[in-house]
């Protein structure tokens, strides 16, 4: 059985981006605080208010991790802007 942990208008600024060397195709990481998230739970969906950003698409790696009220993601570049995402859902472990 399982649940959702849903957030919504969550922003990464281009600042949050940093280096990492976890996945050699996406260099940089950012940090998304999401309550109530641990690191049973794994992403379902992020959108974006424009799902068509093609720039975002390009760059935005398919691998997460959930930790204690946090998710990682990964880029291959520093988005040159911050991001908005309106609408992340995470599948609960229960």
């Amino acid at each position: 059985l399982s649940s959702d942990v849903c957030s919504s208008d969550l922003t990464v600024t281009a600042s949050a981006w940093v280096s990492d060397s976890t996945f050699e195709d996406y260099a940089y990481k950012a940090d998304i605080t999401v309550s109530g998230v641990t690191e049973a739970d794994w992403l379902c969906t992020m959108l974006t208010p424009d799902h068509t950003d093609n720039e975002l698409q390009e760059i935005l790696s398919p691998y997460t991790r959930t930790t204690n009220n946090k998710l990682t993601i990964w880029a291959k570049s520093k988005p040159g802007r911050s991001v908005k995402f309106e609408n992340i859902a995470l599948e609960k472990a229960v």
